[in-house]
């Protein structure tokens, strides 16, 4: 049984039950934890972290809040490569890039990132636990995809859409 660890004034959140309930569909059984904060006081934003099993421990997933909010949360994209012809793929449209190359391969390419808006701690919540669950998730293979942070990114926003959309005449939705 995944216990859940969530700070008392982030209890009553809905968002923190829409995610439990959400992540309830999933095998669960390796899963020891997941702790939802407002952070240490050394950071701001929205961070976390998930731990993979290590000295007879199973998978944590730690979850840390503390804003403030309104806040852009920097994402990263599907990376660009460079084409054997020396020319690179279109980047999308007011992403910012990266550079990289590897000295042994001579193969190129580009960090893409951007920034989404995080409206409030609720939102946050969901963002960064889907962020985290999707590493999890890929490493237990309870979904397809590579576990690189891009997708990770990737995946916590679309849990933030769905708990945007979530809200129908003032009531909340699960899926």
């Amino acid at each position: 049984m995944t216990r859940w660890i969530v700070e008392p004034e982030l209890r009553t959140y809905e968002s923190v039950e829409w995610c439990r309930l959400w992540l309830e569909a999933f095998d669960l059984s390796s899963l020891d934890w997941v702790r939802i904060d407002n952070g240490r006081g050394q950071y701001e934003g929205v961070y976390g972290r998930c731990w993979f099993p290590d000295d007879g421990k199973g998978f944590r997933i730690s979850c840390q809040v503390p804003g403030p909010f309104p806040m852009k949360q920097k994402i990263y994209l599907k990376p660009v490569y460079r084409q054997a012809d020396g020319s690179w793929e279109p980047k999308p449209k007011g992403a910012r890039v990266a550079q990289h190359w590897e000295a042994d391969g001579g193969r190129e390419w580009l960090t893409i990132y951007h920034h989404i808006r995080i409206d409030n701690q609720e939102e946050a919540i969901v963002w960064i636990l889907g962020h985290e669950a999707f590493h999890f998730l890929r490493k237990t293979r309870q979904i397809r995809g590579r576990n690189v942070e891009w997708q990770a990114d990737a995946y916590g926003g679309e849990l933030m859409e769905r708990w945007r959309s979530g809200f129908v005449m003032g009531q909340l939705r699960l899926f």
